[in-house]
């Protein structure tokens, strides 16, 4: 099979939502589908004519676009909004090889066919998404899902006479993989996602609930920077933690809740 006649039989047609039985009903929903199949043919016909081995991952796709539209509820069903659709698809081929980024553009196109969440999409959804990494997606999954759950804090390096200290590690969050090695990466990826306006973070501010803290002196991370200070023998400076608080912005909840 040539790579051309694998993208049209591909997108002759996109699933809709299989309940929908009547017939008053089902030339428009037909419609909406060989739309989207147009949309998608335009998007992914360059890869295919160039001959671009992503035959899996676009099928991939196009099965996660069709899985999330027959979620949506039969009364619920509308037609998805063209400035949202066109730009995902057309975003979506440069981020056709990462799982948790592709599944965000599915997730999107079906938000917007959705009449209870259609309201919440935006058409900057589309270049959040393509300013996001993979551990980007994957921490703004995890802080969504621990909303108003876990603190964050800078681990400080304060000296003894009290006179001052420093910030050593910047906003400390207990992501699952962070550790010693790595937490630059996540401390980068909190500054990104609030850069984009998903989360806020905000010293001088804290969680009412100190348990959200007391975990975090308990982890492992801060557990090593423990260990560095007592095993320098010279160490003029005390470890400390400046606590502070975080939280999604009304724009992150819309995001997640259309895109994850």
């Amino acid at each position: 099979m040539s790579d051309g006649n694998f993208l049209s039989d591909l997108v002759k047609s996109i699933k809709v939502p299989a309940d929908i039985t009547k017939a008053a009903l089902e030339p428009p929903a037909k419609q909406i589908g060989q739309g989207l199949g147009d949309l998608f043919y335009i998007a992914f016909s360059p890869i295919a004519k160039a001959k671009i081995k992503k035959e899996a991952e676009i099928s991939k796709f196009k099965e996660e676009i069709e899985n999330e539209l027959i979620k949506i509820p039969v009364e619920q069903f509308i037609e998805p909004q063209l400035n949202i659709v066109g730009p995902a698809l057309e975003a979506s081929k440069y981020y056709i090889e990462d799982d948790n980024i592709r599944v965000m553009f599915a997730k999107l196109i079906a938000s917007s066919a959705n009449s209870s969440t259609s309201d919440r999409t935006h058409t900057a959804f589309v270049e959040i998404i393509k300013q996001l990494s993979p551990m980007d997606a994957s921490s703004f999954n995890f802080l969504y899902k621990n909303n108003g759950k876990v603190g964050i804090v800078d681990i400080r390096l304060n000296l003894q006479n009290g006179t001052g200290g420093h910030t050593w590690i910047k906003n400390f969050i207990p992501f699952p993989d962070i550790n010693y090695n790595n937490h630059n990466l996540y401390s980068s990826t909190i500054d990104n996602l609030v850069r984009l306006g998903l989360i806020e973070v905000e010293s001088g501010t804290t969680f009412v609930n100190k348990t959200f803290y007391e975990s975090l002196n308990d982890h492992p991370l801060y557990k090593t920077c423990e260990a560095i200070i007592h095993n320098s023998p010279n160490e003029t400076r005390t470890l400390g933690v400046s606590e502070k608080f975080w939280g999604m912005t009304h724009f992150g909840i819309n995001f997640a809740t259309c895109c994850l």
